[in-house]
């Protein structure tokens, strides 16, 4: 098994689950329980634990973190705890008061806002009406006094065509880069599941306009599941076949060296494995968790295993020494609640056998 850190280098902690916005892709919502949320106190008390572990890094979400009735209050409190602070919003009611207690932050690393298309008739279908002027808005407003903000686009069977456009949109605004991810089908992400999931025609699109995207411009960072995803077939096509190190299952965070917590005070291998609880804050301490749980014991194992034990099909596979099996959370809630599951998003980008995957030309062109 690969080997155990002492703690978490990273925790992300849902403060609630309340939002005010309903987004087709969300897979928290409706998997919770909102009516016995963390109190102040209790969320002190997680500070307290992280402080004593020397825990460096941590993300506040939700819901909508600013929905949380005492979000000011926390950002002073967070003044006493020697954490760099990720917050992921909507952006929807950020505004001036909220600007004036971000900006009294120590810590703060950055305010990740979400923007999911270029212009409101593409962000607005995925996250409701008016939500992008708002959202927009918001990223202006950091910028303007000088806060650190980055906007990232959860990509999908809607929007995948306007990516170029969305990096386009981060240029004007002044922005060095943006992130990409997609939605793992729990909770509304599962019920708008025939809207949001990927055919592999489209995967293939999607990784010859990134691509393309970043030799346009070289400098433009690229982050999130589809930057990694291009890092990954560079290094296929960079090496070969057979030259990696990899060829087991996962060996992301996930129970390496991250932890969420849920705002009902369950703790999660990570945010994606929203419905894998693996204790309760009110039970057990977080190093008790970490150091005791079957499910993350279960998820570690993994990282020992070859891909090769549960799909004849990877045997075949010149990516095989590369390949980590994905996303183990999209793999799960796509197969049936099975760890071990194929993650088919990530096997139709990487496999040649499926016919989708970018041509070597396309990838390293992006070099010349």
């Amino acid at each position: 098994m690969m080997k155990k850190i002492p703690f978490p280098t990273t925790v992300d902690l849902a403060l609630t689950g309340k939002c005010n916005l309903r987004c087709k892709h969300c897979n928290t919502s409706g998997t919770w329980n909102l009516e016995n949320e963390l109190s102040f106190k209790e969320i002190l008390n997680v500070l307290d634990e992280l402080k004593k572990e020397k825990i460096f890094n941590l993300s506040l979400f939700g819901g909508e973190p600013f929905c949380y009735d005492r979000i000011f209050e926390l950002f002073e409190a967070l003044n006493d705890y020697p954490v760099r602070v990720t917050i992921l919003t909507n952006g929807t009611m950020i505004d001036g008061t909220a600007v004036r207690y971000l900006k009294k932050m120590r810590f703060l690393e950055v305010v990740q806002i979400s923007v999911d298309g270029s212009s409101s008739a593409v962000h607005d279908w995925q996250r409701g009406e008016g939500s992008f002027q708002k959202s927009l808005e918001a990223v202006k407003l950091l910028i303007e006094n000088g806060l650190p903000v980055r906007i990232k686009a959860v990509i999908n069977a809607h929007n995948y065509t306007d990516i170029g456009n969305m990096a386009g949109l981060a240029l004007d605004l002044g922005l060095g880069g943006m992130d990409f991810g997609d939605a793992v089908e729990c909770g509304r992400a599962a019920a708008f599941a025939d809207d949001l999931r990927f055919s592999g025609q489209i995967h293939r699109v999607i990784m010859e306009t990134v691509f393309a995207l970043k030799k346009k411009h070289p400098d433009f960072n690229i982050g999130g599941t589809l930057g990694q995803k291009m890092e990954m077939l560079t290094d296929l096509y960079e090496n070969g076949p057979g030259m990696g190190d990899r060829g087991t299952f996962s060996t992301c965070p996930a129970g390496q060296n991250m932890l969420s917590i849920r705002s009902d005070g369950k703790v999660v291998p990570c945010s994606a494995f929203w419905t894998m609880v693996c204790g309760d804050i009110r039970e057990s301490s977080l190093s008790d968790i970490w150091n005791d749980s079957g499910v993350l014991n279960d998820i570690r194992a993994l990282a020992d295993e070859p891909l090769t034990e549960s799909s004849a099909e990877c045997d075949k596979c010149d990516y095989l020494t590369y390949c980590n099996g994905g996303c183990r959370a999209a793999a799960y809630y796509t197969s049936g609640r099975d760890l071990r599951g194929i993650d088919r998003a990530n096997c139709l980008v990487f496999s040649g056998l499926h016919g989708y995957r970018v041509s070597k030309e396309t990838v390293l062109s992006q070099q010349s």
